[in-house]
């Protein structure tokens, strides 16, 4: 889906039933400016957990993914942000101590972090680096074989170049990957995937069996323009789902 993401200097107010994307792109000054800033904000446990990752991409992307995460629902709870406590839920998805009615997810690959924040319920995103390395090995079948059911792994194998192949694939994963981090009962789950056009953009429903009730629960993902080199989706539990979208380059201060 075509997408403009606004640079506010300032957090936006996030209304009752609103969901904001954050989009963190590393290679952006104005974004590594945010990483300093925000690692005053981490906890003792998140700044020993920083000091073992041992890849200096992957500790900045950890830093200013939980450092940002917590500026923005501080800002969205009026709560010091330092005094967050996250904890896990029913399922094992973080969730905030003591507070109520807020979602959030976070996500990185090769120096892009994205953040969710909701008011509406449930949120899952997950974004993944595009290697274009991976579309010509058979490793990419093979994996799909694999990670998908048949009729999506069908989808896959049918596309009619490597590069479309490529991107059905990580369409295909991270779209799982969003169900699953929005549910949080993880990805070993059975899924059926049903997709349709919505208010003239795509989304697809996820319909994920299993859980104590036995009876499904619907999703419904949406895969925003996140830059050239990545792709990703968004996944919640109401069709059409207002969603604004931020990038942080310009949140200094």
């Amino acid at each position: 889906m075509q997408t403009e993401w606004a640079k506010p200097t300032r957090i936006p107010h996030l209304p009752n039933g609103g969901l904001h994307l954050w989009r963190i792109d590393l290679a952006v000054e104005g974004s590594r400016r945010l990483i300093g800033e925000v690692e005053r904000l981490l906890n003792s446990e998140e700044r020993a957990r920083a000091a073992q990752i041992r890849v200096l991409a992957a500790r900045e992307e950890f830093i200013v993914g939980r450092g940002l995460l917590r500026r923005l629902i501080g800002h969205a709870t009026s709560t010091d942000p330092g005094s967050l406590v996250f904890e896990p839920g029913p399922n094992g998805k973080p969730q905030l101590q003591g507070l109520a009615g807020i979602d959030f997810n976070v996500s990185h690959s090769r120096g892009l972090v994205l953040i969710a924040i909701s008011r509406a319920g449930a949120v899952g995103v997950d974004v993944e680096f595009i290697d274009s390395g991976f579309a010509a090995s058979g490793e990419l079948l093979e994996m799909a074989r694999d990670s998908f059911y048949s009729e999506e792994f069908r989808k896959i194998e049918c596309m009619a170049t490597d590069r479309e192949r490529l991107l059905q694939f990580y369409r295909a994963w991270t779209r799982k990957e969003a169900v699953a981090k929005a549910d949080g009962r993880g990805i070993a789950l059975a899924v059926d995937y049903i997709s349709f056009p919505a208010e003239g953009l795509g989304e697809s429903k996820v319909s994920l069996g299993g859980g104590e009730s036995g009876q499904s629960l619907d999703y419904f993902v949406q895969t925003p323009d996140v830059g050239p080199n990545h792709l990703a989706t968004v996944a919640t539990l109401r069709s059409g789902q207002p969603m604004s979208f931020f990038d942080a380059a310009a949140l200094v201060g």
